[in-house]
């Protein structure tokens, strides 16, 4: 299971080429708070994603990352295919809105956060 993942990113990249972003479904944190795409070397520049199933018909989270820390919007999902959260993130430290939302589509939260630190609650109980 791990080489056939590890070959089906290998492939990804050669297709890909040498561009500087690039859209992978495996990537992970390490150790220093960066993230990474298997064995590499280099912090991870690009799309991330994850899915609910092995088809990757279902998305379960999306985010975006630059030098290895999240970079602008990153976005999660419920198994039925509803939104659960949009959160900003910039270098690294949570930017911007961040809202939330119940299973059945009704919001459930909304946040502002500067620098890492939620700032105001805009809105919800």
């Amino acid at each position: 299971m791990k080489t056939s993942l590890l070959i089906t990113i290998a492939l990804s990249l050669l297709l890909v080429g040498c561009s500087q972003e690039r859209v992978v479904d495996v990537i992970q944190e390490r150790n220093d708070g960066l993230f990474y795409v298997g064995n590499e070397e280099k912090p991870f520049t690009g799309q991330g994603s994850a899915y609910w199933d092995a088809e990757k018909t279902k998305k379960k989270a999306e985010a975006n990352y630059k030098n290895g820390k999240r970079h602008g919007l990153r976005t999660g999902w419920y198994e039925n295919g509803q939104k659960k959260f949009e959160w900003n993130h910039k270098n690294g430290e949570s930017h911007g809105l961040e809202t939330g939302w119940y299973e059945n589509g009704q919001k459930e939260y909304e946040w502002n956060w500067k620098d890492g630190k939620r700032v105001e609650k805009l809105c919800c109980d």
